[in-house]
């Protein structure tokens, strides 16, 4: 009798869809080399689940009044804080059935805790960084599901970890 599948969810760039805001990919082979088996993919692409087009004007978090928003990089009165919310809130459930993520560092909707922050005037704050909408929303909504970045997942020993991390999630 086989294992059950455990489900992760990744970012759809990194599993080679053209879904970034230059039509571009971002597929990293070896993470998906690393999780044969018994593990399955679930892809999301926050940015194209919210309607913004591919390839799309692009978009970063931007501080403003105290608050980290997800805005356009040239007009940031097209904001998608909330839209981002909302697509969370739509894939609960699914999301809820993941062991754990994989999303693509400094990304304004992915990231996880890496994405740089800029201010009110569009201008990077050093040293501040902050998670992408999309992830901020699922921490909040989710806040003991494993979240990882691509970037942290550079050798064996950091693959393995990361797989303990999901049995003890799907065990539960």
């Amino acid at each position: 009798m086989s294992e059950p599948k455990i489900y992760i969810g990744m970012s759809a760039c990194l599993l080679g869809d053209l879904v970034r805001y230059d039509g571009g990919h971002k597929k990293n082979i070896f993470i998906i080399n690393a999780f044969q088996g018994n593990y399955e993919f679930v892809k999301f692409c926050p940015e194209v689940g919210i309607g913004l087009g591919v390839p799309r004007e692009t978009i970063h978090l931007r501080e403003m009044k105290g608050i980290v928003q997800t805005v356009n990089t040239q007009d940031v009165n097209k904001n998608y804080t909330n839209a981002l919310r909302g697509y969370v809130q739509q894939e609960a459930e699914t999301l809820g059935q993941l062991s754990g993520l994989i999303l693509k560092s400094r990304s304004p909707s992915c990231g996880f805790k890496s994405t740089p922050v800029f201010d009110a005037s569009g201008n990077s704050i050093p040293n501040q960084f902050s998670s992408g909408g999309f992830t901020q929303a699922v921490h909040e909504l989710f806040p003991n599901l494993p979240i990882v970045e691509e970037s942290q997942l550079l050798n064996e020993a950091s693959i393995e970890e990361f797989k303990s991390r999901l049995l003890v999630v799907s065990k539960n």
